[in-house]
């Protein structure tokens, strides 16, 4: 049996249409950026702002202003939906559970410092890391605190400027994998909150470790800020393999190619197995890009100082970009493809939607990284 990943999502030229731009309806500073990952669910998007409290609700269709859950301070981490609740944080550090039909508060808990991240619901514990280099374990039911891990940074490992910033934990066989602010990650056991191993690994004057780590069976990778990304065995103890370059997106992955945007400007595909260099791509923007976003379209992704673009899977060409007759002052989180759509949320505060082709050209089959084979 075949299955193939890349669905009837094309359109003649087989490229995305601007369909519509929707400023977020909040007050906007000259010098803001937008940091806030929206998530998309039924008839709704939901996303916070730089500038103002509160996680907006807006309409899916259109982008106008439906509703707002409240919150002490702005909101920068991507909501998690399950079981009809909608869990979030906000940068006061406060955790926040709201049912889904009405937005009644269930809960709240405050960590003490922001969170800049998404949480991780991890069957009946809710897990978060927060800028105090600190990994909390809440009750998904109560908000009571199961664990609480606080990293004894070294500080002879941290740069001399430290860049503000948490990644959401990984959570992999037992174990809960953290990245910090001096370059190290931990492997903390999911129950306990016991670290049971941990290594250094960022370097150069930004060390810090703000890209989520990725995890397999056999192996973990994260990267430093500035450098390098490491592949280590999943007790942390062996290395192996590196390249030096490093970032703050999340890695994603296709069978045996792990897709990296770092923060030098270039998306590289990259052999999970043995670090080798597939393919890369320069955006020429020597700018941080966002999480690479696999799809039946190719890859998707954004750069903070620039636009949009779409990546072939297979070489690394640029299919298309985005080039708006304004300026779209880059884009910090990661665009989103669902359905017959691709959103992306500018640094400018607006709202962007894409009508993406419903027919593929017979010239093009399946990206070969997005096919996946079952001789059964």
């Amino acid at each position: 049996m075949i299955l193939l990943l890349c669905g009837n999502v094309w359109a003649q030229d087989g490229l995305p249409v601007f369909e519509w731009s929707q400023p977020l309806p909040v007050k906007r500073s000259v010098t803001a950026a937008e940091y806030s990952a929206p998530l998309i669910f039924d008839d709704h998007i939901y996303v916070g702002s730089s500038t103002e409290k509160d996680l907006l609700v807006l309409d899916r269709v259109n982008g106008t202003l439906l509703d707002r859950i409240p919150s002490g301070a702005t909101v920068q981490g991507r909501p998690v939906i399950v079981d009809n609740h909608i869990y979030f944080a906000d940068t006061s550090g406060t955790v926040y559970v709201y049912t889904l039909a009405n937005y009644d508060l269930l809960w709240s808990k405050d960590t003490g410092a922001p969170i800049l991240s998404s949480l991780v619901i991890d069957e009946d514990q809710i897990l978060l890391s927060n800028v105090d280099n600190a990994v909390y374990a809440l009750s998904k039911s109560t908000g009571d605190l199961v664990w609480r891990y606080s990293h004894n940074t070294d500080e002879t490992k941290i740069g001399k400027l430290t860049i503000l910033g948490s990644p959401s934990p990984a959570v992999h066989n037992q174990r809960v994998y953290a990245g910090f602010s001096d370059g190290a990650i931990v492997a903390i056991d999911v129950n306990s909150g016991e670290q049971k191993s941990a290594r250094w690994l960022g370097e150069g004057r930004y060390p810090d470790i703000i890209s989520d780590i990725f995890c397999t069976d056999d192996v973990i990778i994260a990267a430093g800020f500035e450098k390098p990304i490491i592949a280590l065995d999943p007790s942390l103890s062996t290395e192996l393999w590196r390249i030096d370059a490093g970032g703050s997106a999340s890695m994603s992955a296709s069978k045996d190619i792990l897709f990296h945007a770092g923060g030098d400007g270039v998306l590289r595909a990259l052999r999970i197995s043995s670090g080798e260099e597939v393919w890369s791509w320069d955006s020429e923007t020597k700018a941080v890009l966002t999480q690479p976003i696999l799809s039946p379209i190719g890859i998707s992704l954004g750069s903070t100082v620039a636009s949009l673009y779409l990546i072939n899977p297979d070489n690394g060409q640029l299919i298309w970009t985005y080039q708006p007759n304004y300026l779209l002052s880059g884009v910090m989180s990661s665009p989103i493809v669902l359905d017959d759509n691709l959103y992306a949320l500018s640094n400018a505060g607006n709202l962007l939607r894409f009508k993406l082709p419903k027919e593929k050209p017979d010239s093009l089959g399946c990206w070969s990284v997005f096919c996946l084979w079952d001789d059964q």
